[in-house]
């Protein structure tokens, strides 16, 4: 019997992990391991983690074993505690540019984010929030397949862009990262993705893009939001400016017809958008210019006239003709505002 404070070698945890595998279930593993074993498994697991912490092969081991844990553990303790095992492996120096350890790690924390019922438990809610931590990875492919997790209504079904807690909803930095890995997977394609489950639905760039432009663009979590932070409107239209300017670096040869046509779409979805949206922000802005000139407030004035000059630009750059009499209408009502607030500021 292992001693709870012993530091176990990479064959004692192979060993471990192979006997501890027989027993699946909550009553199953408790019956052979008891609530202390448990208790004496993780702080093995835990020290010896301390003493391997630059040895992927053994952190390896250590995740499976802690992952184990965390699904058949017999108090939430015991499942929370192997969850942070996990995400200690996850932010260990050595970990965070390997792949392969990166990736097993999120296929684990992304299922203790289900729930094995029709409610979340408290493993399954601080789940969710290290699998939005994945996010920020050092590794491209990671935030991809992150942004598939969420994009995956058909087998992440409490978790997915269109089923957010209010937790995440409400959070201006999940927000924010969401949107920036959304547009640069999309910025990527075309390209056709599944999850890791196998009975998962094909994901493409294009579907990628509908869920953009229908959650952000259009929906409850974007511009349409009632109280939606300035913050969080910014980092959406820097979004939809990128997709828009996506063709200014690239040069299509003969071959790159498909690609070719999926940028031009992007660029005239992004361009449909800005036309309504930017038609649709005078009655806005002569209403942040009253309450600003009632406060005499020169700097908001000045923030106006920069946004102004953003849309201006980004009209100047629609190429679509079926687009060019709105555009033209657009830059005009542009113009004339501009010189109404360049007014209000020089009798201020």
């Amino acid at each position: 019997m292992m001693d709870k404070s012993q530091i176990l070698s990479l064959e004692e945890l192979k060993s471990f992990k192979k006997d501890i595998m027989k027993y699946k279930g909550v009553s199953s593993f408790s019956k052979m391991y008891p609530f202390k074993r448990q208790e004496s498994i993780q702080n093995m697991l835990m020290e010896t983690l301390v003493e391997k912490s630059d040895s992927i092969e053994d952190q390896l081991e250590i995740a499976d074993i802690a992952f184990h844990i965390s699904r058949f553990g017999w108090t939430e303790d015991i499942c929370a505690s192997g969850l942070d095992i996990l995400c200690l492996i996850k932010e260990s120096d050595t970990a965070l540019e390997d792949y392969a350890l990166q990736l097993r790690l999120f296929i684990m924390i992304k299922r203790l984010a289900e729930p094995a019922g029709f409610e979340l438990s408290n493993l399954n809610r601080s789940a969710q929030k290290e699998v939005a931590s994945f996010l920020d990875s050092a590794l491209s492919k990671i935030r991809e397949k992150t942004v598939i997790y969420y994009m995956d209504t058909r087998t992440n079904k409490y978790n997915n862009i269109l089923n957010l807690s209010e937790e995440f909803r409400a959070s201006s930095v999940f927000l924010k990262k969401i949107i920036s890995n959304m547009v640069d997977v999309i910025l990527t394609g075309p390209k056709t993705y599944s999850n890791s489950e196998p009975e998962s639905s094909v994901i493409t760039s294009e579907d990628i893009l509908v869920k953009f432009l229908n959650q952000f663009a259009n929906g409850r979590l974007g511009l349409e939001r009632e109280g939606l932070s300035y913050d969080i409107k910014t980092s959406i239209i820097n979004a939809l400016k990128k997709l828009f300017l996506c063709k200014e670096n690239i040069t299509f040869n003969d071959e790159a017809e498909a690609e070719k046509k999926y940028f031009d779409h992007i660029e005239m979805t992004a361009s449909k958008f800005f036309v309504k949206y930017i038609s649709l922000q005078e009655k806005e802005i002569r209403s942040q210019i009253s309450q600003d000139v009632d406060k005499a407030d020169i700097s908001s004035l000045s923030d106006h006239l920069n946004k102004i000059d953003v849309f201006y630009e980004i009209m100047s750059k629609i190429k679509a003709k079926k687009l060019h009499k709105a555009v033209e209408k657009n830059k005009e009502m542009l113009c004339l505002i501009k010189e109404e607030i360049k007014n209000i500021i020089y009798q201020l």
